[in-house]
């Protein structure tokens, strides 16, 4: 499954340079994850509901040597996930400039609960990742 989100280095994102800061790299992982949980509506009302919860074992990213960004840039962050039989959700994410060149890479993992109890692979895509 697989999620992109393409969107500009924001000044905030920046530091006295104007090159994106590290930790703006996490927020953009955040935001394409985001994203991907968007598109499986019933998944968002219990994530609002507290029903269920997506929390983060894991998270972790390189930037490149050769390619880094500034204010105003556009990036793509895509996020690719994988489901595993244990409740985990693991990400890897690809930050690319307007031109295709690979900025950063990174990962996450996620257990996944429903009130409070690890969530199974099979319960989880039958219940929330279903098409409606």
């Amino acid at each position: 499954m697989k999620c992109e989100v393409l969107q500009r280095v924001r000044y905030h994102e920046t530091d006295v340079g104007g090159s994106a800061s590290e930790r703006a790299f996490i927020y953009w992982m955040d935001s394409v994850r985001n994203e991907f949980l968007r598109r499986f509506p019933k998944l968002t009302d219990a994530l609002k509901d507290g029903k269920v919860s997506l929390r983060t074992l894991n998270i972790m990213f390189q930037i490149t040597d050769e390619n880094y960004c500034d204010y105003d840039d556009l990036i793509l962050i895509t996020a690719e996930a994988e489901i595993y039989d244990n409740g985990t959700v693991r990400f890897e994410y690809t930050l690319s400039d307007e031109n295709g060149n690979k900025i950063a890479t990174g990962m996450s993992v996620h257990a996944l609960y429903e009130n409070g109890v690890i969530l199974k692979k099979k319960d989880f895509e039958k219940e929330y990742l279903a098409k409606e």
